[in-house]
């Protein structure tokens, strides 16, 4: 079934269809297929980070741990969550995440509400909070063994648990870099003995990751899955009343609370 790759997409509404509908148009049913397909080949990923074919994962897989930090996080992981458990419906998900991933059948830790805050003084504020948080979650991957821990952007706590997991022999999949190439280059040598496969989002990406000799692939952005408008370029000038010839600059805030209310302003 995993056996062709695909990019892996976002969460979209076609993801949370098992089917197209009898009324949906070709281009529906192509776009819900292929959608459903992706959301599998997540699964295929997990397989890889244990170096099996997928057919024994489904029969050894019993246990995974999943951590998103933040809304877009929540988004993304929760079409691993659900296909994972339509595939294995006695799959014991859980960790941190969001009512998406919690919707789609994962048992949540802890909610992302508790750790989607930014800048060091609320870090410095919430330090107690992340530490419990740590300990939890170090505590579960003894108590509970994961066959594998999927990790969702969010690096600041995702790079401390990759290296609690490890400690105790717990395979790590990395699902959206942190981004290495914007800040922080340094990271990328501490990710080569703490991550098995990074699925990355950015195809410059690859290169980046390879040259410290890092299990990498690029899978595409799941955005660009999401997006999907037939709406031509001049269309999309003319109805906004943009200038066909200049390029268009996009702001876009990112997922959390915070970042909307204080840097898109």
């Amino acid at each position: 079934v995993l056996s062709e790759r695909e990019p892996i997409s976002s969460t979209t509404d076609a993801v949370r269809r098992t089917e197209p509908s009898s009324e949906a148009s070709e281009h529906e049913r192509r776009v819900c297929l292929r959608e459903k397909n992706i959301a599998g080949n997540r699964i295929g990923d997990v397989a890889d980070c244990h170096h099996l074919p997928c057919s024994r994962l489904i029969i050894m897989l019993k246990r995974v741990m999943m951590i998103a930090g933040e809304p877009s996080g929540d988004l993304h992981g929760s079409g691993v969550v659900r296909e994972l458990k339509r595939r294995l419906p006695n799959l014991d998900v859980f960790g941190v995440g969001g009512e998406r991933m919690k919707s789609e059948g994962m048992e949540l830790v802890y909610h992302i509400s508790k750790l989607s805050f930014m800048g060091f003084l609320e870090v410095v504020k919430n330090v107690s909070v992340v530490r419990e948080v740590e300990a939890k979650l170090e505590a579960l991957l003894v108590s509970r063994k994961p066959d594998v821990v999927v990790l969702i952007d969010y690096p600041g706590l995702n790079l401390r648990i990759a290296r609690k997991a490890k400690r105790h022999g717990v395979k790590v999949l990395y699902y959206i870099s942190p981004q290495v190439w914007a800040w922080h280059k340094g990271r990328v040598k501490k990710m080569r003995t703490l991550v098995d496969r990074m699925k990355v989002v950015f195809q410059f990406e690859v290169e980046i990751y390879r040259k410290e000799h890092i299990d990498v692939e690029f899978v595409g952005h799941p955005l660009a899955e999401k997006i999907g408008s037939s709406v031509s370029r001049e269309e999309f000038f003319r109805r906004n009343g943009f200038d066909v010839g200049k390029k268009v600059l996009g702001l876009l805030p990112g997922s959390r609370k915070q970042e909307i209310e204080k840097i898109f302003p």
